[in-house]
């Protein structure tokens, strides 16, 4: 099964067949949020959650509208470019986007640097843990291009986002 191919009509929350478990999650029909098994989604749902909570701290409407922007290049790049990893593309975009916001150390700006410890940590995950090649299982790529994208939102998008 392609995980990120759409296969069924629903853009709602559904658990899995697989039986490692996990959830799929497809809000605009295209690229699926969710993750193939119980584990990966546990460690990587709440920095979801506590990113996007995150961007929010430079008012609703900035929030809104970078939230916006990385749903907006996930469901156009994804496809574009095969790279497929559940909600990682845009949690590691709105942590770029969070540990550049803010010149001081504020709770936001941790939570964004709070991404790269999560993806040091899926090296090590994915070789100690798993027992698998480097790239087999998490897509490094898809953190490092969602990352690198939300700094570059910040930086040259300032004047719509804000």
């Amino acid at each position: 099964m392609d995980f990120a191919r759409k296969e069924f009509g629903s853009p709602i929350v559904w658990p899995t067949n697989r039986a490692a478990g996990g959830w799929d999650f497809r809000p605009f029909g295209m690229m699926n949020y969710g993750y193939p098994s119980d584990e990966i989604s546990n460690i990587s749902t709440p920095f979801w959650v506590l990113q996007t909570i995150a961007s929010f701290s430079g008012g609703f409407s900035e929030g809104a509208k970078v939230n916006a922007l990385g749903f907006a290049l996930n469901e156009t790049l994804g496809p574009l470019t095969g790279l497929t990893a559940g909600s990682s593309f845009l949690h590691n975009f709105l942590g770029g986007y969070n540990m550049t916001r803010h010149k001081d150390w504020n709770w936001a700006r941790l939570i964004g640097a709070s991404e790269l410890g999560l993806d040091a940590y899926g090296v090590y995950y994915e070789k100690e843990v798993l027992g698998v090649e480097f790239n087999q299982v998490i897509s490094h790529a898809h953190h490092a291009g969602g990352f690198l994208l939300g700094i570059l939102a910040n930086r040259y998008g300032k004047q719509w986002l804000r």
